[in-house]
């Protein structure tokens, strides 16, 4: 009979210590969580703005939601609202556009005008090799 108590004894305690075990790595995940978003803002140095203007104005041809461009941009999954209060403002101040629903992209006029600059300065480079009659 002590040995049989014995085993329920120590089954307990294990039971007990995997359930210390879990309380103790949930706590270190969040501090571990914490620290790495910290971390991320010091490695971007800039508001959440920032962020995701530069990220738009590296991804111009796509359009993203709120989840895909959380990891690029260096954000946690508990500041999700934070990203979206943001993008709405954003769509508000015509920073960026609405591509549909829960899609948000650079501004198209950004897109093309981009788009067009390597044609333009074809054509200027044309246009300064014709030959031009002179004025005197």
């Amino acid at each position: 009979m002590a040995q049989r108590e014995h085993v329920i004894e120590l089954a307990t305690r294990i039971a007990e210590l995997r359930r210390e075990l879990h309380e103790l790595e949930n706590e270190m995940d969040t501090l571990l969580g914490e620290a790495k978003s910290l971390a991320s803002n010091e490695l971007y140095g800039k508001g959440l703005t920032a962020r995701v203007l530069d990220f738009f104005s590296n991804n111009k041809a796509s359009a993203w939601s709120p989840h895909e461009m959380m990891g690029p941009i260096g954000l946690s999954k508990d500041k999700i609202n934070s990203l979206r209060t943001t993008l709405i403002r954003l769509v508000a101040e015509k920073k960026i556009e609405k591509a549909g629903p829960g899609k948000y992209c650079a501004l198209k006029q950004e897109m093309s005008a981009t788009a067009t600059l390597p044609i333009q300065a074809d054509f200027e480079k044309e246009q300064s090799n014709i030959p031009r009659p002179s004025a005197t």
